[in-house]
């Protein structure tokens, strides 16, 4: 569903569902992809990347530079972008003690143009 033109978020919220009910535990990865798919779709879906973040916290799960750099894409891709919100996903990553990288902050500067 990530690759999918256009995006479709809530298929991919469904299948992280399924996950959960066949007892197969998500990981970094499932969820980044999750909030990839946010990033991609048409308007980006900031909410909802952020209520995956939400939910790969509670599972325990520890985001990391490209977690948190994806997030920052899917500010900078909502319509207007979210600058203020892309801000303060970096000042989060600074909170959990992760590094920012040049893909981090190219694409907070893509947000701010």
């Amino acid at each position: 569903c990530a690759n999918a033109q256009p995006a479709r978020v809530d298929e991919a919220m469904q299948v992280l569902a399924m996950m959960r009910d066949a007892g197969v535990a998500a990981n970094d990865r499932t969820f980044t992809t999750l909030i990839t798919t946010c990033a991609n779709a048409q308007p980006a879906r900031v909410d909802e990347a952020m209520q995956v973040l939400a939910m790969m916290r509670d599972a325990g799960v520890a985001p990391d530079v490209v977690t948190f750099s994806t997030l920052i894409t899917t500010c900078a891709n909502a319509q207007p972008a979210r600058v203020d919100e892309a801000m303060q996903v970096l000042a989060m990553m600074r909170d959990a003690g992760v590094a920012a990288n040049d893909r981090t902050f190219n694409t907070l500067f893509t947000t701010c143009t």
